[in-house]
């Protein structure tokens, strides 16, 4: 979603542990960070706790993440902590002062770069990754290469290494390859070079970038090859199943397309996984999916007729014992391609898949899966858009015992416009937050506090469980 980083309902456990890997390394990081200090400790001056603590927040870039999931701190959380380990052990944090000296890992405790590697030969893989598209004159890096290349921070032992991944308007890509020199393993005794027994683009070939469907006319090394794809799909048809159309001329026209069942056709499942495999640079845990399986659905965006700019793809649960609207449509992965961004794609993307969900008696509700912020934050209009459309809220002037929807409301709500009963309350606190009165103190006192009600309410199993793990 812009990005965001929202996957399919199948893999919620693989992403946790993924997700808890990565806090893992970032622990075992920061231990060999202290470990470090020790040893700098012995030839450094003593410098003041301050200079320690700023350089400190600064070397471990501390930020507030994650913290509803525990994963990360605040930073006068940090400072507390690291004035206790400055009082209990100053030796250990004083070599950390100095800002000068280069870290020797990359954030990954299984890559290690050692202080005789030469640093020409050190590349960061989201800045040497360039990504070109077909009617496009800038290129741009991604956010993320962790899925393409194993390590995801460095690729290290080339030296100028330059990847360009050019895709044509269906999202078939050629990928070309270039570097000034490439180390051998005879010349260092200290350090292994990247992909010294398989060439990059074997790895390449190998990684999530490769469609699942499709591959043999998805991606080429051979840019003769590319510039047939590139005529063939710019005159390609559009898929023969348009919802939405804008009706404006030129690259400005833009078309929304639904696939209710992904496995009805081969152009579905192709499109699918083409569109995954891109999002790959963008969304931090993508992956595809087996397109084989009859209840993923997909809405595809093009822009100026011919170029794939954005997609949104959802899994339907079925609940037997909802009666007459056992399904539930969860929003997986959305996302608008950075060339086309800040274009009100997403926004009519989801405006449809609401528009159809509400048409569609069997569908209880609509859920999204680890929504980023970005998207939050459109989905959040856009539920509230609705409410007001369809005057489904009350009075936001009305005040409800402790600021909660009453539970028969919330209910019709979420039967008329497939909202989530969470999502019923957000709705009415943001258009109740729109109507208060900015210079009465007490009134938004009584609104923060009823959130903070509704935040127990609605969490109050999460935050018990984390006290008695404590």
């Amino acid at each position: 979603m812009d990005g965001a980083n929202i996957e399919r309902g199948e893999s919620s456990e693989l992403r946790c542990k993924k997700r808890n890997d990565r806090n893992s390394n970032d622990r075992r990081t920061s231990q060999q960070d202290v470990n470090q200090g020790v040893k700098q400790a012995e030839t450094k001056e003593k410098v003041s706790a301050s200079d320690i603590l700023q350089n400190v927040l600064k070397k471990r870039k501390i930020e507030m993440h994650d913290c509803s999931q525990g994963n990360g701190v605040d930073k006068g959380a940090a400072m507390d902590i690291l004035k206790a380990m400055l009082e209990k052990n100053p030796q250990v944090v004083a070599g950390l002062a100095d800002d000068s000296e280069q870290s020797d890992t990359d954030g990954n405790v299984d890559r290690v770069i050692p202080d005789d590697f030469p640093q020409d030969y050190v590349m960061e893989a989201t800045k040497c990754v360039q990504i070109n598209l077909d009617g496009r004159e800038n290129s741009i890096n991604p956010v993320f290469a962790h899925q393409v290349f194993p390590r995801d921070r460095y690729i290290i032992g080339f030296k100028g290494l330059r990847i360009e991944f050019s895709y044509t308007k269906r999202w078939r890509v050629y990928v070309k390859i270039e570097f000034e020199d490439k180390l051998t393993k005879s010349e260092g005794a200290t350090w292994t070079t990247d992909f010294l027994d398989s060439d990059l683009d074997k790895l390449i070939q190998k990684s999530g970038i490769n469609p699942i469907y499709g591959k043999e006319e998805s991606l080429t090394f051979d840019e003769k090859t590319f510039e047939a794809w590139k005529i063939a799909d710019r005159s390609e048809n559009p898929p023969s199943c348009e919802i939405w159309s804008n009706n404006n001329q030129g690259d400005a026209l833009v078309q929304l397309y639904q696939f209710r069942t992904v496995n009805s056709t081969e152009e579905s499942k192709v499109l699918l996984s083409r569109v995954q495999a891109m999002s790959l640079w963008w969304i931090e845990t993508s992956e595809q999916t087996n397109a084989e399986d009859p209840r993923w659905k997909l809405y595809i965006a093009v822009v100026g007729g011919d170029t794939i700019a954005g997609f949104t793809s959802l899994f339907e649960f079925t609940n037997p014992m909802r009666g007459s609207s056992p399904h539930t449509w969860r929003v997986c992965q959305s996302m608008v391609v950075p060339f086309f961004q800040k274009r009100g794609i997403g926004r009519e993307m989801m405006e449809r898949l609401y528009s159809d969900a509400i048409s569609d008696s069997q569908v209880f509700e609509v859920t999204v899966e680890d929504p980023c912020p970005e998207f939050v934050k459109m989905r959040d209009c856009i539920e509230t858009y609705l409410c007001c459309k369809y005057i489904a809220l009350p009075s936001p002037l009305q005040v409800y015992p402790e600021g909660l929807v009453p539970k028969y409301v919330a209910e019709t709500i979420q039967s008329d416009l497939k909202l989530t009963l969470k999502q019923v309350q957000r709705c009415y606190e943001i258009l109740r937050l729109s109507k208060l009165d900015e210079s009465d103190e007490e009134t938004f006192r009584r609104f923060r506090l009823d959130v903070k009600r509704r935040l127990f309410f609605f969490y109050v199993e999460d935050v018990l469980s984390k006290t008695n793990t404590e």
